[in-house]
């Protein structure tokens, strides 16, 4: 279970981090993910769908920001794509 929380903390931090006016996709932070924390990824497991775990805390840490008023959906080409607010976390 850390491993699960701690990897959406890391989602919810590369967040946070996004200058005001970012906009980024949900693959971004998959990415991200894969990059920095390979061992927690795959230590992580998947969810009983069969869906990587941190696939699924990428999504959870974009529903905390969202429901914060840190980022909102924008459109763009695909779907997922998410734009920074000016308000502070």
């Amino acid at each position: 279970m850390f491993l699960r929380t701690q990897l959406r903390r890391y989602a919810n931090e590369w967040i946070s981090s996004r200058p005001a006016d970012a906009v980024f996709h949900v693959h971004e932070i998959y990415k991200y993910l894969e990059a920095n924390f390979a061992d927690e990824c795959k230590a992580a497991g998947s969810v009983p769908s069969g869906e990587a775990h941190y696939t699924n805390d990428a999504r959870q840490a974009i529903r905390d920001c969202r429901g914060s008023g840190l980022i909102k959906k924008v459109g763009c080409s695909r779907d997922g794509c998410w734009q920074r607010t000016k308000k502070a976390a």
